[in-house]
């Protein structure tokens, strides 16, 4: 019988009593309540712990052999491997048992940042990512995201719009198509580099927090690009 709900997320009384306790054992102190966030697309555990002793962790966790365990996996080692200051949540550990695979990761109290006009926001975000793309990434996150999967194959869709627009496209978008097309073109030269990407970057993968301001969450598609300046 598949241990996936219907919908949403897995809770954390889906996940398997031994890796419950496991995690309860690493981090030192009894789960007390959890809150999985809303929004998000996997099935997989994704939960805020909250501990007897008031510390919070983030975990994500799913059965070892399902394809968004690897996804984890690749965030855990992602997270692993960025520099010092780099503006991602530390990660604290991985653990196995009984067929399931959980990433602990630190906790983030905040909420997602304001990228209105009149916000203070972006400028910090574009700042963090001129930060993060200043240099070449190093030997460590390179090796990370060694196996990740190139975006360069899925950068078409204005083409595909351009050979064959919708009857009901925005007038607009249909003004544009062929500078849109043009300007995608030259996007998968990009997806080959050496620079550290997130790959997901939009709002609700991103928290500012009260004592670091604005740091880059879910980093399980993270890459390499070149950045042109």
């Amino acid at each position: 019988m598949s241990v996936f709900p219907p919908v949403g997320r897995l809770r954390w009384a889906d996940v398997p009593a031994p890796l419950r306790a496991r995690l309860e054992t690493a981090l030192g102190s009894p789960v007390t309540d959890t809150v999985t966030p809303a929004g998000g697309f996997g099935h997989q555990l994704a939960t805020a712990l909250t501990l007897a002793d008031g510390r919070r962790f983030f975990v994500k966790a799913a059965p070892t052999g399902d394809p968004l365990t690897a996804a984890n996996l690749h965030e855990g080692a992602v997270l692993g491997s960025l520099p010092p200051g780099a503006p991602a949540p530390d990660l604290v550990g991985v653990h196995h048992a009984a067929g399931w695979t959980a990433v602990v990761i630190a906790h983030l109290d905040g909420p997602h940042p304001d990228l209105s006009p009149a916000s203070s926001d972006p400028g910090q975000i574009w700042a963090l990512l001129d930060k993060v793309t200043s240099s070449p990434a190093p030997p460590p996150y390179t090796a990370a995201v060694a196996s990740a999967p190139s975006g360069a194959a899925g950068l078409h869709g204005w083409a595909v719009l351009l050979a064959n627009p919708p009857g009901d496209l925005d007038p607009d978008v249909r003004h544009r198509l062929h500078e849109l097309a043009e300007l995608e073109a030259a996007w998968p030269g990009f997806a080959h580099g050496d620079r550290i990407v997130h790959g997901d970057l939009r709002a609700d993968n991103m928290v500012r927090g009260h004592d670091r301001g604005v740091t880059f969450v879910d980093w399980a598609h993270a890459t390499r690009a070149r950045i042109e300046s």
